[in-house]
Formats: structure tokens, C-alpha cells, sequence
């Protein structure tokens, strides 16, 4: 049986007792572990969508008006995918996309053969540079919101489709 968990990066931010961050997360929990949200550039290629909590390797002092200092968890991707030393059965994905991506890059990265051969080589690069086993495309109404196509549908689903995907031993999840 597969349990599959998502985390949402931007838990860090909640003040006292909701902040929740990678270290607060059981790896025996769940067999498969979503970090959301990363993004995606003009280029095709796979980008944090916060670089200061994904990325960033220094601890910095975030300085919120009316709620005073706080201390910002960085490293979030090498912390979540870290969590695979305590428990080597766990898979961890990152989310691309969501609801505030939209649909704008998208439809231009799945529009041609060459743009969808372009991002799944640069997909796996992202992923293997950051330790995560698989990818959740989280594209939230493909053909519609901010800039959707008519041909997005199908495009999505040759995508998802392609050989090239098949044969990359990763694991896919289309939203």
C-alpha cells in the first residue's frame, strides 16, 4: 500500500506552534513524500519557488513586521530528501506548478516534440542535482487560467505519454 504525504514549503513561515518544517516530518509515516511547491522557468527548466527556504544553506533572521524575528529553516530540499538516511524504502517527489503557477509556462513547455524533449532532460537534471526520486506535474486545468490553450490537453498527455518519460525510471504523478 502506497501513503503518499505532501509538505508545503512555505509551513516554515507559520508563526509558533503551526511552524512545521522537514525535521518535524516521521519518515516511516508515509511510503511517499510530496514537497510543494517548486517552479519552472521561461527556459524549461525546473526552479525553487522560494530560494531562501529551498535552496539557501545559511539559517538567515527573517524580520516579519507585527509578529518580531524569526529564525528561517533553510536547505528545505536537502532536509526533506535527507529523510531518506532514516528510512531507504521512502520516495520523495517535488510538486511543479499548483495553483499559482497558472497555466502560462506550462502550455509554453509542453507546446512542441522538441519543448516537451527539452524539459524532460532538464527535469531530470533538477532532480538528480536534488536528490528527489520523482516529479508531481501539478497543472492545475490545462487549457485553462492565465494563458491556457486549446491544444494543452493533448500536449499534457504526450508528455506524460512519451517514451522518453517511460524510460526515465523516475516517478511521474500528473495532477
Amino acid at each position: 500500500m502506497r501513503i503518499v504525504c505532501y509538505y508545503t514549503n512555505w509551513s516554515v513561515y507559520r508563526p509558533g506552534q503551526a511552524k512545521f518544517s522537514p525535521q518535524n516530518i516521521n519518515p516511516y509515516l508515509c511510503t511517499h513524500l510530496v514537497y510543494a511547491f517548486g517552479g519552472f522557468t521561461k527556459e524549461n527548466t525546473l526552479k525553487p519557488f522560494d530560494k531562501y527556504q529551498d535552496i539557501e544553506k545559511e539559517t538567515n533572521l527573517l524580520k516579519i513586521p507585527s509578529q518580531g524575528d524569526h529564525i528561517l529553516i533553510s536547505r528545505g530540499y536537502a532536509k526533506f530528501t535527507g529523510l531518506k538516511t532514516y528510512n531507504k524504502d521512502l520516495k520523495t517527489l517535488i510538486a511543479i506548478g499548483g495553483w499559482n503557477e497558472g497555466s502560462t509556462r506550462f502550455s509554453s513547455m509542453v507546446a512542441s516534440s522538441e519543448r516537451r524533449k527539452e524539459l524532460v532532460k532538464n527535469t531530470i537534471k533538477f532532480l538528480r542535482q536534488n536528490h528527489f526520486d520523482g516529479l508531481d506535474l501539478d497543472w492545475e486545468y490545462p487549457t485553462f487560467r492565465d494563458g491556457g490553450k486549446p491544444r494543452d490537453r493533448d500536449n499534457y498527455a504526450q508528455l506524460v505519454k512519451s517514451e522518453m518519460m517511460r524510460r526515465l525510471n523516475i516517478i511521474l504523478t500528473p495532477v
